[in-house]
């Protein structure tokens, strides 16, 4: 390789102020695919439980180590929307009955999941496209308003803010797989959580007790970044070594023109995806 070539790419590294990180892929929920299902126990002095379902909606981003085998799977941020608002009943016999629809904040849907907000990216391993993302912090927004008339309790309604309770912990177990850039992640994710139920002078009369499980199906395109030869999700340095290892060797993974061959222009080729960058 010309000795230009060589401080071509020194000059290319060494400039650079910082690390250019890779674009974690942003993966659409499919509401054809991916449901809830919801259930709630009202506990008045006996438990009645009563469940309702919705499509599901949103986005979840992750990041992949090696797209065409991946081992490693890092979850960045996810946003699940529930489509349709849920409606629950409870009947507690002679002694009475309520009522609840449980809303979106802003009137739309029912409700949604999201990471807790300033969690670090989570990794897991990745064995035959399965992996269990742990402990994965999970919030629940949403607003269930109940309507009640039950014997010596008295008749009144009530409002639960879901998002004011701490965020749940739980295990996110899926499977990844990529078809040409097409990833298609297939996930669950649990949830469950419980609330005291106040009377209009602050006094609790009850407890209402929630639990769901999510299925979801999501498909997004891979941002691929192959000047990242390390896979360290940046460009620096020493993706510079590496490319020049790769060609010193004779290795066709430095083959960045795809002619079969290693020249000066398979540096240059390289030298333009480095620069310009990972995609955003």
């Amino acid at each position: 390789m010309r000795p230009t070539a060589h401080a071509a790419l020194f000059a290319a590294a060494i400039t650079l102020s910082s690390p250019v990180l890779a674009a974690p892929s942003s993966l659409a929920v499919d509401p054809a695919l991916s449901s809830i299902n919801m259930e709630i126990t009202l506990e008045i002095g006996t438990q009645v439980t009563d469940s309702d379902t919705s499509s599901l909606s949103g986005f979840i981003e992750i990041d992949l180590d090696d797209p065409g085998a991946p081992a490693v799977i890092t979850l960045h941020d996810m946003s699940i929307e529930m489509d349709e608002a849920l409606s629950f009943h409870w009947s507690f016999g002679f002694l009475g009955s309520a009522d609840a629809s449980m809303d979106d904040t802003d009137g739309s849907g029912a409700g949604s999941l999201f990471l807790d907000p300033g969690t670090p990216p989570i990794s897991a391993p990745v064995a035959a496209g399965a992996f269990t993302i742990p402990q994965v912090p999970t919030r629940l927004e949403g607003l269930v308003s109940a309507s009640y008339n039950i014997f010596l309790v008295g008749e009144d309604s009530a409002v639960v803010d879901l998002s004011t309770l701490e965020p749940g912990f739980s295990d996110m177990p899926g499977s990844v797989s990529v078809a040409g850039d097409i990833v298609t992640l297939t996930t669950s994710i649990v949830f469950a959580g419980e609330q005291d139920i106040l009377d209009d002078m602050g006094a609790v009369i009850g407890t209402i007790i929630f639990s769901g499980d999510a299925s979801v199906v999501a498909t997004g395109t891979f941002n691929s970044c192959e000047a990242d030869i390390t896979g360290d999700g940046s460009l620096d340095i020493f993706d510079v070594f590496a490319f020049l290892d790769l060609f010193n060797a004779g290795d066709l993974g430095a083959d960045f023109t795809g002619d079969g061959s290693l020249d000066v222009f398979d540096v240059f080729a390289f030298l333009d995806l480095f620069n310009a960058g990972c995609p955003a």
